[in-house]
């Protein structure tokens, strides 16, 4: 809804809800932790971390499919104390808006990070003489710890004018402050910078030949310290700068993010309490300032008998592009119920403002124009309802129902320079989503993955053509290892057929995508690959004019310590 006095309205409703619900904070969320992984090697779960399963690779079936297997290495820890994968191992490739991420539940890992250096460093080489390298190097102490990233990659492309090259650098790392100040005694501090590049060509445009070059540069900073337990309050702060070149066309966008919350004690309880505010400029021959203020106050999770509650809401304040300015507050609700044997059933309410950028536009359609209109996603309406299963040790699965009610969804239109995609908006779109996920660690040496998706979506200006939004996709992944030290397995996607274009009734095909990978770890730290992409040869389109890659091949070697 519309209101005046936002900062205000949210402060007073908030408060007084919660004088009347609070009450002792609970020991434990009331909710269940995933069965342990069947591998011997699992550490044992501790009170500031959850208990170890399998490591799910990410799985994009749409635009550039790509498998991670499953493995484990050093890296940093997530604020959970749970170990994290190494970035370099879950390079994103062109994406729809929904990304089948396979067991999104379950991604936590088999082993936790121990102290000292590490680090990774690999190769490889490929059909049409695609190569990558790939390194990095940190190390994880009690009081610090640093990691250094670097990757490289090009291609001469399967066809006339796929070629195509990108990198990137990268440093973060965290330090424990030690003061005589009380507040900033025990404090962690951390900061990031990474600098990108990339290099293509609209190859299934009216001008294949035209080419694109898009830098990224992302700075930033947090802090996170305790004032008297079990109150902690965390800022950070995060600039990011966007140049893309389209031969003699040229945008940057530059963002910067400012962020503050914490719990907070107000009487006798605690208040969540969260502040942000996002600040963009978009040059393209004019110059567009866009922006987001956003304030979250809520409690704790409460429980009463086997539900759980967490209930907050937040303000938003917008500015977007081609006069979108408004202002909305928005209640949130999660709930969860754990009464009944090895099964949660979960509800969530989150009606919210989705900030847009170019920048994530496009990193899901590289051929969207950059010269776009940029207007933030209104959810004015988002339940998503389900049941998580534990069926026994080694199967889990977690069913869900989506739906969401948007204005101003971004939808996709072919320009009249065809095969350089435009945005449109107008009307409101629905969306609806089943998905059902399922994973088997079967035993020691066998692991699998599955998710299906159904969905409806419609817009009330353009009817159901919301494009590149599949009314069925699947994916699954298997992996065996064997007693001579090889493990490899196949993977398997389908999707439906999708619209095209808004603005007009063509379709792209629905398809079929295989691959195999497989893996060689005779001498420890050192591993020979062979991934197989679109192992049956299929011919189909990632997008209207935009062939996908079809059978290849990609050796790799990698050694880590």
């Amino acid at each position: 809804m519309k209101f005046p006095g936002l900062l205000c309205q949210i402060t007073l409703t908030l408060v007084f809800a919660c004088s009347v619900i609070a009450q002792d904070r609970p020991e434990s969320s009331g909710g269940k932790q995933q069965p342990a992984s069947r591998p011997v090697d699992a550490a044992a779960p501790t009170a500031h971390s959850s208990l170890p399963t399998i490591d799910l690779p990410e799985f994009v079936i749409t635009g550039t499919t790509s498998v991670n297997p499953p493995d484990v290495q050093k890296g940093f820890l997530d604020e959970g104390g749970t170990y994290k994968r190494n970035p370099l191992e879950n390079s994103p490739g062109t994406r729809d808006r929904e990304t089948i991420d396979l067991g999104a539940r379950f991604k936590q890992s088999l082993l936790t990070t121990s102290e000292g250096l590490y680090g990774i460093a690999g190769a490889g080489l490929g059909t049409f003489f695609s190569a990558n390298v790939f390194g990095s190097f940190g190390q994880s102490e009690k009081s610090y710890d640093f990691l250094g990233d670097a990757r490289y990659r090009r291609t001469r492309g399967f066809m006339r004018f796929t070629d195509a090259s990108g990198g990137r650098l990268g440093l973060k790392g965290s330090l424990i402050v030690r003061s005589e100040s009380h507040l900033l005694d025990e404090a962690r501090v951390s900061g990031e910078a990474s600098y990108g590049l990339s290099k293509y060509k609209f190859y299934g445009s009216l001008s294949p030949s035209l080419g694109r070059d898009w830098s990224n540069v992302r700075f930033g900073t947090r802090a996170v310290t305790s004032l008297n337990a079990p109150a902690v309050v965390s800022a950070g702060l995060i600039y990011q700068a966007l140049a893309v070149h389209d031969s003699s066309a040229a945008t940057t966008e530059n963002m910067v993010t400012i962020d503050a919350g914490g719990q907070v004690p107000v009487f006798d309880f605690l208040l969540d309490v969260k502040a942000g505010l996002r600040l963009t400029t978009v040059t393209s021959g004019s110059i567009n300032n866009l922006s987001e203020a956003s304030v979250t106050i809520g409690v704790p999770p409460r429980s009463w008998g086997n539900f759980l509650f967490e209930i907050s809401a937040t303000g938003f304040a917008i500015r977007g592009m081609a006069g979108q300015q408004s202002s909305y507050l928005y209640p949130h609700l999660v709930a969860r119920y754990s009464g009944l044997k090895n099964q949660i059933l979960f509800l969530h309410f989150r009606p919210q403002v989705k900030y847009t950028t170019l920048r994530e536009q496009i990193h899901i359609n590289p051929y969207l124009s950059a010269n776009m209109v940029i207007r933030h996603e209104i959810h004015r309406w988002a339940v998503a309802g389900g049941i998580e299963s534990d069926w026994s040790s080694w199967l889990g699965t977690r069913m869900e129902l989506r739906i969401q009610s948007v204005d101003d969804y971004p939808l996709f239109a072919d320009s009249a320079a065809s095969g350089i995609w435009a945005l449109v908006y107008g009307g409101r779109t629905s969306l609806a989503a089943f998905r059902v996920d399922a994973v088997a660690n079967i035993t020691t040496n066998d692991y699998f993955a599955l998710a299906v998706t159904a969905r409806t979506a419609k817009n009330s200006v353009y009817g159901s053509r919301v494009p590149y939004l599949a009314e069925f996709e699947a994916s699954v992944v298997y992996r065996h290892r064997f007693p001579f030290d090889v493990s490899a397995g196949p993977a398997l996607s389908v999707l439906g057929s999708r619209r095209a274009s808004a603005q007009s009734a063509e379709t792209v095909g629905s398809y079929l995508w295989s691959g195999m990978n497989v893996e060689y770890n005779r001498i420890p730290g050192l591993s020979v690959s062979l991934e197989i992409r679109n192992l049956f040869d299929r011919r189909y389109e990632e997008w209207k004019g935009y062939r996908a890659e079809p059978f290849s091949m990609v050796l790799g070697l990698s050694y880590r310590w």
